[in-house]
């Protein structure tokens, strides 16, 4: 019956999101009980046991992330080829047909260096290679862009609100670029907490926590930080700007395409973009979190992974207690 199926698709999509983090945890260098940590926020499990099609998005981003930082920083037993980079290709070309903003972090693939192959040409033909994917997504894309685009500007044309001087959301975004750039840094200002507490929830159920329901996880997340083992000699200053752009103008251009397509939410020059919420910025989180970590501090905390990840557990299970007893 149609409930069996949706409970059928919601335990695949755990489970497919199950394997893809395993992965990509198991191919971090670094970072890992930040990824871990990231991984078991209520949002992300929330997300990854639903029947959105999110629940692989994430997983693939995780993954992506995972092999860049093991290609970048892993120790490699010999030198990289076009073989292991395709897998790259694939991944972001994945991330394409689900959201092509999340291509962005394909940004990533610049810090891996070209001493990691066995010449400058290898290097090149490798990324040459891995491109291919994305060419092909992209060819199929544009055959049917011109047909979806007149229909889009058909139907924005008969629904898309008007302001009083007398221009579209796209014709103001035109004549005021930097003005964007302000409503998109006063978005993140204004709404900053309000996506704090969307990490950690489950869905839209409020529990009887208070404040603890966004510090506990974010106490758990910030000491995942303080987890600088292997990063120190490996990741440098000018990495950490890869990871700002890479994350950054992945979430500008979430909440851009939001402030252009929903004009419901959005009317024309409105000072915030409305409709953001959290689960667009969970595959960015490890990156943008792995900017305040610091090679100079030294973790001493014995058994830190199964602390970690145990006070995740932790204030996960208690959230499924509230659900439950909420629902049933």
């Amino acid at each position: 019956n149609v409930f069996a199926c949706m409970a059928l698709g919601r335990i695949m999509n755990l489970l497919c999101y199950i394997t893809l983090t395993y992965w990509a945890i198991k191919k971090l260098p670094i970072y890992r009980n930040l990824m871990a940590a990231v991984a078991l926020l209520p949002l992300t499990i929330y997300q990854a046991a639903s029947y959105s099609y999110d629940a692989m998005l994430n997983g693939l981003c995780f993954l992506f992330v995972g092999l860049c930082f093991h290609y970048a920083y892993g120790e490699m037993e010999k030198p990289l080829n076009w073989k292991n980079v395709i897998w790259l290709g694939v991944i972001l070309a994945l991330l394409f047909l689900c959201k092509y903003v999340y291509v962005c972090l394909g940004l990533l693939a610049f810090l891996i260096p070209k001493k990691k192959f066995s010449s400058r040409k290898d290097y090149w033909k490798s990324f040459g290679i891995a491109l291919i994917p994305i060419v092909f997504i992209l060819t199929l894309y544009g055959i049917n862009f011109s047909v979806a685009s007149s229909k889009a500007a058909v139907s924005m044309g008969e629904t898309a609100e008007i302001a009083e001087f007398g221009m579209t959301q796209l014709d103001y975004v035109k004549s005021n670029p930097f003005a964007v750039i302000k409503v998109l840094g006063k978005s993140v200002k204004t709404y900053f907490n309000m996506y704090v507490f969307q990490l950690n929830i489950l869905g839209w159920l409020r529990y009887p926590l208070d404040v603890l329901q966004t510090i506990v996880p974010c106490f758990l997340v910030a000491v995942a930080c303080l987890d600088t083992i292997n990063i120190r000699q490996k990741v440098r200053a000018w990495h950490k700007l890869v990871f700002a752009a890479a994350g950054g103008i992945t979430i500008a251009l979430s909440m851009l395409g939001l402030y252009l397509l929903d004009t419901v939410a959005n009317p024309v020059g409105v000072a915030t973009v409305s409709g953001y919420q959290s689960r667009y910025a969970i595959p960015c989180l490890v990156i943008l979190l792995g900017i305040f970590t610091s090679g100079k501090m030294e973790n001493r905390i014995e058994h830190f992974s199964v602390k970690v990840i145990g006070g995740m557990v932790i204030f996960l299970a208690y959230a499924l207690l509230m659900l439950v007893n909420a629902c049933y």
